[in-house]
């Protein structure tokens, strides 16, 4: 298995395509550009499920699907798999990070009232990782990982798991890991002290599975074995 880095989603188009030709190394080349709307579950401190949207943009190089995704409107559901990317951008005063899905396959789903976004992902952890514990008296581990998209791009991510599960899958992992994660993308926006806006990829309700010698084998619960054991959204113990 390579190490890249898969988004998988299903949303509703909120953008139509639009195909434009730019300028590449190997000359002029089309590509088309929509948006794609998926949601994520927040829960809530009254045991509430809030339904939070979040915005992709979604580009194809192949003229094939060019064709067939021009057919498709707004309201639309599709099914989206690529490369994730966070780009900031800078319009007029507004500036931010954008989610990108690059190089991607997308598949129209017809009329479905389905809504889903999830990450499958496969990098190194880059740094020993500590187990933190909330205020609240919640045990977190935040594992920051690089997800290599094999064309000299990366991108950064925490990835975090709480309590139980936090307390046996950390001793198990260290620099350089190689890990196998799948959970639930989300972007964390926050403010510095000099106002300027900041952006953390974050991926939660995460199951990891390892892949090289640099596990402590035996010493991690396995996503199976830990499941109700305290593993929670990146949210709990806030």
């Amino acid at each position: 298995m390579n190490n890249s880095s898969n988004v998988v989603i299903v949303g509703k188009i909120t953008k139509p395509l639009e195909v434009k030709e730019v300028s590449t190394a190997n000359g002029n080349k089309k590509v088309g550009n929509m948006t794609v709307s998926a949601v994520k579950q927040v829960k809530q401190p009254d045991g509430g499920v809030l339904m939070v949207p979040t915005f992709y943009e979604v580009s194809t190089w192949s003229a094939a699907q060019q064709e067939n995704l021009s057919k498709l409107k707004n309201g639309e559901t599709v099914l989206v798999q690529g490369q994730l990317e966070a780009k900031k951008y800078e319009r007029n005063s507004d500036s931010g990070v954008a989610l990108t899905i690059a190089n991607a396959d997308v598949h129209a789903l017809g009329s479905q009232n389905t809504s889903v976004q999830s990450i499958v992902a496969v990098g190194r952890v880059t740094q020993d990782i500590e187990l933190e514990e909330t205020k609240s008296g919640h045990k977190v581990a935040r594992i920051p990982l690089a997800l290599n998209h094999g064309n000299e791009k990366t991108s950064y991510v925490d990835v975090e798991v709480w309590d139980k599960y936090a307390e046996s899958i950390s001793s198990a992992i260290g620099k350089g890991s190689l890990l196998t994660v799948k959970g639930e993308l989300d972007l964390n926006t926050y403010q510095k002290n000099d106002g300027g806006k900041c952006a953390k990829l974050r991926i939660v309700n995460a199951e990891i599975g390892f892949m090289d010698k640099f596990a402590k084998a035996g010493k991690a619960a396995t996503s199976e074995q830990a499941a109700g054991n305290g593993k929670t959204t990146g949210n709990a113990g806030r």
